[in-house]
């Protein structure tokens, strides 16, 4: 591969299940693993691909039909915001949400694995900047 680019890893990216405590206080009982069915489940559809660590069935097997999917997660992310349903997203797409209490995180009692993360990308370059440098080196001894 001839890109111009390289890039480093700076952090993981979970997956992390939440909704709006108005949610979750309308439901007799909370989300976990074993009744996703019983909850309608907004993701993103690579997610639904992802499977749980411990159960290993991808989480499509474990929610059944009741889920919506969008390509953009900031429409689901309103959806949860809105009372309706449990969403499923990366911790970096609610972090703001999760601060401010709008949504909270719900144990799922496993977790989903996924092999996305937080990279920084830059021009592969002789000549950058010593403090562009010293940002980088930075982040590759963390």
């Amino acid at each position: 591969h001839n890109s111009p680019l390289k890039s480093i890893k700076i952090g993981e990216n979970p997956i992390v299940f939440c909704a709006s405590s108005k949610y979750l206080k309308s439901k007799k009982t909370p989300p976990h693993i074993s009744n996703l069915k019983s909850h309608p489940l907004l993701a993103i559809s690579p997610h639904l691909d992802l499977p749980f660590q411990k159960l290993g069935k991808k989480l499509s097997q474990v929610c059944g039909d009741c889920w919506i999917s969008s390509s953009n997660g900031d429409i689901l992310v309103e959806q949860a915001k809105l009372h309706q349903g449990l969403l499923v997203r990366s911790r970096w797409g609610v972090q703001r949400e999760l601060a401010l209490g709008e949504l909270v995180e719900v144990p799922m009692g496993d977790k989903l694995v996924t092999d996305t993360g937080v990279y920084m990308v830059f021009p592969e370059n002789r000549f950058m900047p010593q403090r562009v440098r010293t940002f980088i080196d930075f982040f590759k001894h963390k």
